[in-house]
Protein backbone atom coordinates (compact mmCIF):
# COMPACT_ATOMS: atom_id res chain seq x y z
CA UNK A 1 0.00 0.00 0.00
CA UNK A 2 0.99 3.74 -1.06
CA UNK A 3 0.29 6.67 0.97
CA UNK A 4 0.71 10.28 0.10
CA UNK A 5 -0.21 13.52 2.03
CA UNK A 6 -2.05 16.17 -0.06
CA UNK A 7 -2.88 19.56 0.15
CA UNK A 8 -4.73 22.10 -2.01
CA UNK A 9 -1.10 24.16 -2.06
CA UNK A 10 0.39 23.81 -5.40
CA UNK A 11 -3.56 22.33 -7.02
CA UNK A 12 -2.15 19.10 -5.27
CA UNK A 13 -5.96 17.28 -4.74
CA UNK A 14 -7.05 18.71 -8.42
CA UNK A 15 -3.84 17.21 -9.94
CA UNK A 16 -4.17 14.19 -8.39
CA UNK A 17 -8.04 13.90 -8.64
CA UNK A 18 -7.60 14.52 -12.46
CA UNK A 19 -4.58 11.81 -13.40
CA UNK A 20 -6.96 9.51 -11.28
CA UNK A 21 -9.21 9.98 -14.10
CA UNK A 22 -6.82 9.61 -16.70
CA UNK A 23 -5.13 6.25 -14.87
CA UNK A 24 -8.38 4.39 -14.22
CA UNK A 25 -11.49 2.84 -15.49
CA UNK A 26 -14.23 3.37 -12.77
CA UNK A 27 -15.06 5.97 -10.37
CA UNK A 28 -16.82 5.65 -7.23
CA UNK A 29 -17.92 9.16 -5.38
CA UNK A 30 -19.44 10.64 -2.98
CA UNK A 31 -18.98 14.06 -1.08
CA UNK A 32 -21.20 16.56 1.31
CA UNK A 33 -22.25 19.04 -2.09
CA UNK A 34 -21.40 19.81 -4.99
CA UNK A 35 -21.83 22.51 -7.40
CA UNK A 36 -21.37 23.16 -11.55
CA UNK A 37 -18.78 25.06 -11.05
CA UNK A 38 -16.61 22.96 -9.25
CA UNK A 39 -17.21 20.12 -12.24
CA UNK A 40 -15.87 22.43 -14.77
CA UNK A 41 -12.86 22.12 -13.15
CA UNK A 42 -12.64 18.60 -14.40
CA UNK A 43 -14.66 18.45 -17.32
CA UNK A 44 -12.62 17.88 -19.68
CA UNK A 45 -10.75 14.82 -18.03
CA UNK A 46 -14.20 13.45 -16.78
CA UNK A 47 -15.41 13.55 -20.21
CA UNK A 48 -12.34 12.00 -21.71
CA UNK A 49 -12.55 9.18 -18.70
CA UNK A 50 -16.14 8.08 -19.75
CA UNK A 51 -15.11 8.34 -23.66
CA UNK A 52 -12.38 5.95 -22.82
CA UNK A 53 -15.50 3.54 -21.44
CA UNK A 54 -14.50 4.60 -18.18
CA UNK A 55 -18.00 4.04 -15.63
CA UNK A 56 -18.64 6.83 -12.89
CA UNK A 57 -21.21 6.81 -9.58
CA UNK A 58 -21.47 9.34 -7.66
CA UNK A 59 -24.10 9.90 -4.45
CA UNK A 60 -24.18 13.84 -3.08
CA UNK A 61 -26.43 14.97 0.02
CA UNK A 62 -29.13 17.26 -0.97
CA UNK A 63 -30.20 17.68 2.95
CA UNK A 64 -29.04 20.88 3.49
CA UNK A 65 -29.88 22.33 0.33
CA UNK A 66 -26.18 23.33 -1.01
CA UNK A 67 -25.85 20.91 -3.92
CA UNK A 68 -26.60 22.60 -6.98
CA UNK A 69 -29.50 20.43 -9.12
CA UNK A 70 -27.43 21.97 -12.39
CA UNK A 71 -24.68 19.31 -10.92
CA UNK A 72 -26.71 16.38 -10.43
CA UNK A 73 -28.54 17.14 -14.43
CA UNK A 74 -24.89 17.77 -15.56
CA UNK A 75 -23.48 14.73 -14.52
CA UNK A 76 -26.91 12.51 -15.71
CA UNK A 77 -26.61 13.55 -18.81
CA UNK A 78 -23.35 12.48 -19.61
CA UNK A 79 -23.54 10.30 -22.90
CA UNK A 80 -21.02 7.82 -21.53
CA UNK A 81 -21.84 5.60 -18.03
CA UNK A 82 -22.59 7.99 -15.63
CA UNK A 83 -24.82 7.32 -12.61
CA UNK A 84 -25.73 9.46 -9.64
CA UNK A 85 -27.79 9.24 -6.81
CA UNK A 86 -28.86 11.92 -4.62
CA UNK A 87 -28.93 11.35 -0.57
CA UNK A 88 -31.47 12.79 1.59
CA UNK A 89 -32.21 12.72 5.82
CA UNK A 90 -33.52 14.74 8.19
CA UNK A 91 -30.27 16.39 9.08
CA UNK A 92 -31.45 17.17 12.28
CA UNK A 93 -32.26 14.00 13.47
CA UNK A 94 -30.93 11.46 11.09
CA UNK A 95 -27.53 13.53 10.22
CA UNK A 96 -26.29 13.97 6.60
CA UNK A 97 -23.82 12.66 4.42
CA UNK A 98 -20.80 14.20 5.19
CA UNK A 99 -18.04 12.40 3.52
CA UNK A 100 -15.46 13.77 0.36
CA UNK A 101 -14.21 10.31 -0.95
CA UNK A 102 -13.07 9.40 -4.58
CA UNK A 103 -12.48 6.28 -4.95
CA UNK A 104 -11.10 4.61 -8.24
CA UNK A 105 -10.29 1.12 -9.85
CA UNK A 106 -9.29 -0.59 -13.37
CA UNK A 107 -11.57 -3.00 -14.86
CA UNK A 108 -9.87 -6.05 -15.07
CA UNK A 109 -11.21 -9.29 -14.07
CA UNK A 110 -8.11 -10.69 -13.69
CA UNK A 111 -6.30 -8.19 -11.25
CA UNK A 112 -7.42 -4.89 -10.17
CA UNK A 113 -5.63 -1.81 -8.86
CA UNK A 114 -7.63 0.77 -6.87
CA UNK A 115 -7.06 4.15 -5.68
CA UNK A 116 -8.30 6.33 -3.13
CA UNK A 117 -8.30 10.00 -2.76
CA UNK A 118 -10.30 10.95 0.95
CA UNK A 119 -10.36 14.40 2.85
CA UNK A 120 -11.94 17.28 3.32
CA UNK A 121 -12.93 18.78 0.27
CA UNK A 122 -16.49 19.00 -1.48
CA UNK A 123 -16.86 19.10 -4.88
CA UNK A 124 -17.00 23.08 -4.92
CA UNK A 125 -14.86 25.79 -6.82
CA UNK A 126 -14.01 26.64 -3.61
CA UNK A 127 -12.83 23.33 -2.56
CA UNK A 128 -10.25 23.68 -5.45
CA UNK A 129 -9.11 27.18 -6.11
CA UNK A 130 -9.61 28.77 -2.41
CA UNK A 131 -10.02 27.03 0.92
CA UNK A 132 -7.02 25.26 2.83
CA UNK A 133 -7.95 21.35 2.29
CA UNK A 134 -6.29 17.91 2.81
CA UNK A 135 -6.55 14.48 1.22
CA UNK A 136 -4.44 11.29 1.76
CA UNK A 137 -4.09 9.58 -1.36
CA UNK A 138 -4.32 5.98 -1.25
CA UNK A 139 -2.99 3.26 -3.81
CA UNK A 140 -3.31 -0.68 -3.78
CA UNK A 141 -4.83 -3.96 -4.88
CA UNK A 142 -8.14 -3.75 -4.86
CA UNK A 143 -8.94 -7.29 -2.87
CA UNK A 144 -6.16 -5.67 -0.14
CA UNK A 145 -8.10 -5.54 2.94
CA UNK A 146 -8.20 -1.68 2.73
CA UNK A 147 -10.33 -1.56 -0.54
CA UNK A 148 -12.43 -4.52 0.27
CA UNK A 149 -13.45 -2.65 3.38
CA UNK A 150 -13.81 0.78 0.96
CA UNK A 151 -15.62 -0.61 -1.73
CA UNK A 152 -17.37 -2.67 0.51
CA UNK A 153 -18.37 0.56 2.36
CA UNK A 154 -19.69 2.61 -0.78
CA UNK A 155 -21.65 -0.33 -2.33
CA UNK A 156 -23.49 -1.08 0.99
CA UNK A 157 -23.63 2.23 2.87
CA UNK A 158 -23.59 4.93 0.30
CA UNK A 159 -24.83 3.61 -3.23
CA UNK A 160 -27.57 1.46 -1.75
CA UNK A 161 -28.92 2.81 0.90
CA UNK A 162 -32.39 3.57 1.37
CA UNK A 163 -32.10 7.38 0.89
CA UNK A 164 -29.64 7.01 -2.00
CA UNK A 165 -32.16 7.66 -4.90
CA UNK A 166 -31.97 7.63 -8.29
CA UNK A 167 -33.32 10.37 -10.41
CA UNK A 168 -34.33 8.79 -13.32
CA UNK A 169 -36.80 7.02 -11.50
CA UNK A 170 -39.33 9.88 -10.45
CA UNK A 171 -37.98 13.60 -11.96
CA UNK A 172 -40.21 14.63 -9.36
CA UNK A 173 -37.79 14.18 -7.08
CA UNK A 174 -34.86 16.72 -8.15
CA UNK A 175 -37.95 18.86 -9.41
CA UNK A 176 -39.39 19.36 -5.48
CA UNK A 177 -35.05 19.47 -4.64
CA UNK A 178 -35.10 22.71 -6.71
CA UNK A 179 -37.36 24.27 -4.41
CA UNK A 180 -35.08 24.14 -1.71
CA UNK A 181 -31.63 25.16 -3.50
CA UNK A 182 -33.50 28.24 -4.53
CA UNK A 183 -34.23 28.64 -1.16
CA UNK A 184 -31.11 27.99 0.64
CA UNK A 185 -29.17 30.31 -2.03
CA UNK A 186 -31.35 33.04 -0.24
CA UNK A 187 -30.85 31.74 3.26
CA UNK A 188 -27.91 29.68 3.57
CA UNK A 189 -27.51 29.62 7.71
CA UNK A 190 -31.62 29.21 8.28
CA UNK A 191 -33.79 26.17 7.41
CA UNK A 192 -36.81 27.55 6.71
CA UNK A 193 -40.39 25.38 7.54
CA UNK A 194 -41.04 25.34 4.22
CA UNK A 195 -37.56 23.78 3.41
CA UNK A 196 -38.00 20.78 5.98
CA UNK A 197 -41.32 20.28 4.79
CA UNK A 198 -40.17 19.76 1.30
CA UNK A 199 -37.70 17.19 2.29
CA UNK A 200 -40.33 15.21 4.22
CA UNK A 201 -42.39 15.11 0.84
CA UNK A 202 -38.84 14.12 -1.22
CA UNK A 203 -38.37 11.04 1.37
CA UNK A 204 -41.99 10.06 1.32
CA UNK A 205 -41.69 10.20 -2.15
CA UNK A 206 -38.84 8.33 -2.49
CA UNK A 207 -39.90 5.35 -0.22
CA UNK A 208 -43.36 5.03 -2.36
CA UNK A 209 -41.56 4.95 -5.25
CA UNK A 210 -39.22 2.33 -4.15
CA UNK A 211 -42.31 0.44 -2.89
CA UNK A 212 -43.92 1.08 -6.79
CA UNK A 213 -40.75 -0.53 -7.86
CA UNK A 214 -40.48 -3.70 -5.56
CA UNK A 215 -42.15 -6.37 -8.19
CA UNK A 216 -39.50 -6.47 -9.84
CA UNK A 217 -37.28 -3.77 -8.63
CA UNK A 218 -35.05 -2.61 -11.19
CA UNK A 219 -31.98 -4.73 -10.27
CA UNK A 220 -34.42 -7.98 -10.93
CA UNK A 221 -35.78 -6.45 -14.29
CA UNK A 222 -31.93 -5.94 -15.44
CA UNK A 223 -31.50 -9.77 -14.18
CA UNK A 224 -34.38 -11.09 -16.15
CA UNK A 225 -32.84 -8.91 -19.01
CA UNK A 226 -29.91 -10.81 -18.79
CA UNK A 227 -31.57 -14.50 -18.54
CA UNK A 228 -33.74 -13.63 -21.76
CA UNK A 229 -30.98 -11.94 -24.00
CA UNK A 230 -28.48 -15.33 -23.03
CA UNK A 231 -26.72 -17.01 -26.50
CA UNK A 232 -28.01 -20.00 -24.74
CA UNK A 233 -31.37 -20.46 -23.85
CA UNK A 234 -31.81 -20.98 -19.95
CA UNK A 235 -32.33 -24.75 -19.16
CA UNK A 236 -35.09 -26.19 -16.84
CA UNK A 237 -32.31 -28.48 -15.36
CA UNK A 238 -30.55 -25.52 -14.12
CA UNK A 239 -33.82 -23.58 -12.90
CA UNK A 240 -33.95 -26.67 -10.59
CA UNK A 241 -31.29 -26.55 -8.87
CA UNK A 242 -31.67 -22.25 -8.10
CA UNK A 243 -29.14 -21.81 -10.96
CA UNK A 244 -28.11 -19.23 -13.77
CA UNK A 245 -25.45 -19.06 -16.56
CA UNK A 246 -24.74 -16.06 -17.62
CA UNK A 247 -22.88 -16.45 -21.59
CA UNK A 248 -20.59 -12.75 -22.86
CA UNK A 249 -18.85 -14.25 -26.15
CA UNK A 250 -17.60 -11.22 -28.28
CA UNK A 251 -15.01 -10.81 -31.04
CA UNK A 252 -11.66 -9.09 -30.67
CA UNK A 253 -11.80 -7.83 -33.99
CA UNK A 254 -10.92 -4.72 -34.22
CA UNK A 255 -13.16 -1.69 -36.51
CA UNK A 256 -13.56 1.94 -37.13
CA UNK A 257 -15.15 2.69 -34.18
CA UNK A 258 -13.43 1.29 -31.66
CA UNK A 259 -10.05 2.80 -33.22
CA UNK A 260 -12.58 6.03 -33.14
CA UNK A 261 -12.60 5.70 -29.31
CA UNK A 262 -9.12 4.30 -29.07
CA UNK A 263 -10.59 1.02 -28.01
CA UNK A 264 -8.69 -2.35 -28.01
CA UNK A 265 -11.51 -5.43 -28.66
CA UNK A 266 -10.82 -7.43 -25.86
CA UNK A 267 -9.87 -5.21 -23.02
CA UNK A 268 -13.13 -3.33 -23.82
CA UNK A 269 -14.69 -6.38 -23.76
CA UNK A 270 -13.00 -7.37 -20.81
CA UNK A 271 -13.53 -3.80 -19.08
CA UNK A 272 -17.29 -4.24 -19.90
CA UNK A 273 -17.89 -8.08 -18.21
CA UNK A 274 -15.54 -6.53 -14.87
CA UNK A 275 -18.78 -3.70 -14.80
CA UNK A 276 -21.33 -6.35 -15.12
CA UNK A 277 -20.04 -8.19 -12.40
CA UNK A 278 -19.54 -5.90 -10.43
CA UNK A 279 -23.05 -5.03 -10.74
CA UNK A 280 -24.56 -8.44 -10.23
CA UNK A 281 -22.39 -9.11 -6.73
CA UNK A 282 -23.62 -5.67 -5.21
CA UNK A 283 -27.68 -7.41 -5.52
CA UNK A 284 -26.77 -10.78 -5.68
CA UNK A 285 -24.77 -10.25 -2.31
CA UNK A 286 -26.92 -8.17 -0.71
CA UNK A 287 -30.27 -10.11 -1.00
CA UNK A 288 -28.30 -13.22 1.03
CA UNK A 289 -24.55 -13.51 1.63
CA UNK A 290 -24.77 -17.04 1.28
CA UNK A 291 -25.35 -16.52 -2.58
CA UNK A 292 -22.49 -17.26 -4.75
CA UNK A 293 -21.51 -16.20 -8.02
CA UNK A 294 -18.49 -16.67 -9.97
CA UNK A 295 -16.46 -15.72 -13.35
CA UNK A 296 -15.15 -18.20 -15.84
CA UNK A 297 -12.68 -17.05 -18.59
CA UNK A 298 -13.02 -19.27 -21.63
CA UNK A 299 -11.00 -16.19 -24.03
CA UNK A 300 -9.69 -17.03 -27.09
CA UNK A 301 -6.75 -14.90 -28.89
CA UNK A 302 -10.28 -13.97 -31.05
CA UNK A 303 -12.81 -14.42 -29.02
CA UNK A 304 -13.47 -12.86 -25.61
CA UNK A 305 -15.73 -15.61 -23.84
CA UNK A 306 -17.01 -15.13 -20.67
CA UNK A 307 -19.33 -17.51 -18.46
CA UNK A 308 -20.85 -16.20 -15.05
CA UNK A 309 -22.22 -18.42 -12.91
CA UNK A 310 -24.86 -17.80 -10.13
CA UNK A 311 -26.61 -19.80 -7.20
CA UNK A 312 -29.23 -18.55 -5.01
CA UNK A 313 -28.99 -19.73 -1.46
CA UNK A 314 -32.43 -21.49 -0.57
CA UNK A 315 -33.93 -18.70 1.14
CA UNK A 316 -33.38 -15.86 -1.52
CA UNK A 317 -35.84 -13.53 -1.72
CA UNK A 318 -34.19 -12.32 -5.20
CA UNK A 319 -34.81 -15.68 -6.26
CA UNK A 320 -38.14 -16.08 -5.35
CA UNK A 321 -38.89 -12.93 -7.45
CA UNK A 322 -36.92 -14.56 -10.15
CA UNK A 323 -38.20 -17.68 -10.37
CA UNK A 324 -41.81 -16.65 -10.45
CA UNK A 325 -41.31 -14.86 -13.49
CA UNK A 326 -39.24 -17.83 -15.39
CA UNK A 327 -42.15 -20.03 -13.87
CA UNK A 328 -44.64 -17.63 -15.66
CA UNK A 329 -42.95 -17.83 -19.27
CA UNK A 330 -42.64 -21.78 -18.74
CA UNK A 331 -40.62 -24.37 -20.33
CA UNK A 332 -40.83 -26.18 -23.83
CA UNK A 333 -39.23 -29.51 -22.31
CA UNK A 334 -35.79 -28.61 -21.36
CA UNK A 335 -36.15 -24.66 -22.44
CA UNK A 336 -37.27 -21.78 -21.30
CA UNK A 337 -40.43 -20.23 -23.32
CA UNK A 338 -38.46 -16.88 -23.98
CA UNK A 339 -41.03 -13.72 -23.71
CA UNK A 340 -41.14 -10.58 -21.97
CA UNK A 341 -41.95 -11.33 -18.67
CA UNK A 342 -45.97 -9.89 -17.49
CA UNK A 343 -44.03 -8.22 -14.65
CA UNK A 344 -42.11 -6.35 -17.17
CA UNK A 345 -45.16 -5.90 -19.25
CA UNK A 346 -46.68 -3.80 -16.50
CA UNK A 347 -43.91 -2.41 -15.14
CA UNK A 348 -42.96 1.62 -15.38
CA UNK A 349 -40.94 2.15 -18.28
CA UNK A 350 -37.84 2.52 -15.71
CA UNK A 351 -38.06 -1.32 -14.90
CA UNK A 352 -38.95 -2.01 -19.27
CA UNK A 353 -35.61 -0.03 -19.36
CA UNK A 354 -33.67 -2.09 -17.16
CA UNK A 355 -35.00 -5.51 -18.59
CA UNK A 356 -33.88 -3.84 -21.75
CA UNK A 357 -29.98 -3.28 -20.86
CA UNK A 358 -29.88 -6.49 -19.40
CA UNK A 359 -30.62 -8.12 -22.94
CA UNK A 360 -28.23 -5.43 -25.12
CA UNK A 361 -25.55 -5.84 -22.29
CA UNK A 362 -25.34 -9.78 -23.62
CA UNK A 363 -26.22 -9.63 -27.66
CA UNK A 364 -25.94 -5.51 -28.75
CA UNK A 365 -23.66 -5.57 -31.54
CA UNK A 366 -21.43 -2.83 -33.62
CA UNK A 367 -20.91 -4.04 -37.44
CA UNK A 368 -21.03 -2.84 -40.58
CA UNK A 369 -23.18 -5.55 -42.23
CA UNK A 370 -26.15 -3.63 -39.59
CA UNK A 371 -25.79 -0.90 -41.17
CA UNK A 372 -27.68 0.91 -44.25
CA UNK A 373 -25.57 0.68 -47.75
CA UNK A 374 -23.21 3.94 -48.24
CA UNK A 375 -23.43 5.15 -44.33
CA UNK A 376 -26.97 6.68 -44.79
CA UNK A 377 -27.92 5.47 -41.55
CA UNK A 378 -25.89 4.09 -38.69
CA UNK A 379 -28.15 1.32 -36.79
CA UNK A 380 -26.80 -1.44 -34.04
CA UNK A 381 -27.84 -4.72 -34.14
CA UNK A 382 -29.34 -7.27 -31.18
CA UNK A 383 -29.12 -10.90 -31.65
CA UNK A 384 -31.68 -12.91 -30.84
CA UNK A 385 -31.94 -17.00 -30.81
CA UNK A 386 -33.13 -18.36 -33.60
CA UNK A 387 -36.31 -20.23 -31.57
CA UNK A 388 -36.98 -16.61 -30.01
CA UNK A 389 -38.54 -14.49 -33.18
CA UNK A 390 -41.69 -14.02 -31.19
CA UNK A 391 -39.60 -12.98 -28.44
CA UNK A 392 -37.81 -10.44 -30.74
CA UNK A 393 -40.48 -8.97 -32.19
CA UNK A 394 -42.23 -8.08 -28.76
CA UNK A 395 -38.40 -6.71 -27.72
CA UNK A 396 -38.94 -4.76 -30.87
CA UNK A 397 -42.85 -3.38 -30.38
CA UNK A 398 -41.77 -2.34 -26.74
CA UNK A 399 -38.88 0.03 -27.74
CA UNK A 400 -41.80 1.47 -30.48
CA UNK A 401 -44.03 1.96 -28.44
CA UNK A 402 -42.44 2.95 -25.23
CA UNK A 403 -39.17 4.44 -26.24
CA UNK A 404 -39.64 5.32 -29.79
CA UNK A 405 -37.01 3.38 -31.19
CA UNK A 406 -36.75 3.33 -34.91
CA UNK A 407 -36.19 -0.49 -35.47
CA UNK A 408 -35.67 -3.01 -38.46
CA UNK A 409 -36.22 -6.91 -37.98
CA UNK A 410 -34.17 -9.70 -39.82
CA UNK A 411 -35.44 -13.20 -39.60
CA UNK A 412 -32.34 -15.19 -39.77
CA UNK A 413 -34.36 -18.58 -40.04
CA UNK A 414 -33.95 -19.36 -43.49
CA UNK A 415 -30.28 -19.04 -43.21
CA UNK A 416 -29.94 -20.65 -39.94
CA UNK A 417 -28.76 -17.61 -38.29
CA UNK A 418 -29.85 -15.63 -35.06
CA UNK A 419 -32.29 -13.77 -35.71
CA UNK A 420 -31.28 -9.62 -35.53
CA UNK A 421 -32.93 -6.72 -33.96
CA UNK A 422 -31.48 -3.46 -35.63
CA UNK A 423 -31.72 0.14 -33.80
CA UNK A 424 -31.25 3.31 -35.70
CA UNK A 425 -30.30 5.39 -32.60
CA UNK A 426 -31.44 8.85 -33.01
CA UNK A 427 -30.55 11.30 -28.90
CA UNK A 428 -31.67 8.87 -26.00
CA UNK A 429 -30.93 5.50 -27.49
CA UNK A 430 -27.74 5.28 -25.82
CA UNK A 431 -30.23 5.12 -22.46
CA UNK A 432 -30.81 1.50 -23.81
CA UNK A 433 -27.31 0.51 -23.06
CA UNK A 434 -25.24 0.12 -19.89
CA UNK A 435 -22.25 -1.19 -21.73
CA UNK A 436 -19.97 2.44 -22.23
CA UNK A 437 -18.64 1.64 -25.58
CA UNK A 438 -22.68 1.11 -27.28
CA UNK A 439 -23.50 4.09 -25.32
CA UNK A 440 -20.58 6.68 -27.17
CA UNK A 441 -21.31 4.57 -30.19
CA UNK A 442 -25.13 5.37 -29.70
CA UNK A 443 -24.18 8.84 -29.36
CA UNK A 444 -21.94 9.22 -32.46
CA UNK A 445 -24.46 7.04 -34.51
CA UNK A 446 -27.33 9.41 -34.16
CA UNK A 447 -25.71 12.78 -34.76
CA UNK A 448 -24.68 11.08 -38.13
CA UNK A 449 -28.36 9.47 -38.46
CA UNK A 450 -30.27 13.20 -37.43
CA UNK A 451 -28.43 15.11 -40.32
Amino acid sequence: MKNKFLTSKDNEILINLKDSLSNFQQMDWVVAFGTLSGFRYIENEFVNFLDKGGFSRSVFDISQGLTDPNLIYKLNDQKGLSDVKIHIQDSEKEGFIHHKVYLFKTNNPSRSQSQSIIGSSNFTRSAFEINHESAVLTTDDSESAFFKKVHSWFENTIWNDPYSFDINISPNIINEYEKIYSKSKKLEKQKTTVNKKIINEIKDLIISEKTRLSKPNPDESYLLGLILGNNKTYQKELFNKRKIVINFRKSNNQNSYFQKFHFVADSAHQQHVARMMDELKSFIYRDNPSNTINLNDKSTNNTTIFQIEISFFENSNLWTEISNNISGLGFNGNLLINDIPISIKNGSDYIKLKFIQGITDLRARVSGGDSLPNGTQERIGIGFNTENIDFLKNVGQLLENNFSEKINIADGSSRGKDHMLRITPSNNTHTLFRNAFHKLISNEMAKINIK
